[in-house]
């Protein structure tokens, strides 16, 4: 039975590898030519696009992995990496400049994915093997909706 404990922790955990406040230097850069309204628009899109992604990865994202033929593992070597790399180029540019820069096409990519759902948010949410920590067990459709149906089972 999950307690609303380990839903609070994978909570924490999950805004803590996401890291929204860290990814804000990055979204001004990105959206430094652009109108506010397109600057809000671009949000938007980096919001649904993330939380689309993370509820994919939750309910079925062994499967997603399973029909690639990666293992978790495989998985977890990739978003290091992926990280890598934008790292270098993030320091050998000076920042992430972009030349198709639609707020549709910089919502997307990079700003939801990979920056705010990368590889630790997905690694975080389909991971089973860390004790039970994981957001898979606190956040899954499969957990979670009961407890929306009915908070007094939980």
């Amino acid at each position: 039975m999950m307690e609303y404990a380990d839903l609070f922790r994978g909570i924490i955990a999950l805004f803590i590898i996401v890291d929204p406040v860290g990814n804000i230097p990055i979204f001004v850069g990105l959206t430094e030519k652009m109108k506010a309204e397109e600057k809000r628009r671009t949000f938007r899109t980096a919001t649904i696009v993330g939380l689309i992604l993370l509820l994919a990865f939750a309910v079925a994202g062994q499967q997603i992995l399973n029909l690639f033929g990666i293992t978790i593992h495989s998985f977890m070597i990739a978003d290091g990496i992926l990280l890598l790399i934008i790292s270098v180029k993030i320091l050998i540019y000076g920042g992430w400049k972009e030349t198709v820069v639609t707020p549709e096409s910089v919502g997307a990519v990079p700003i939801a994915c990979p920056l705010l759902v990368g590889p630790g948010a997905i690694t975080t949410t389909i991971d089973p093997a860390d004790g039970g920590h994981s957001c898979h067990r606190c956040v899954s459709c499969h957990h979670f909706r009961p407890c929306l149906v009915d908070p007094s089972l939980y």
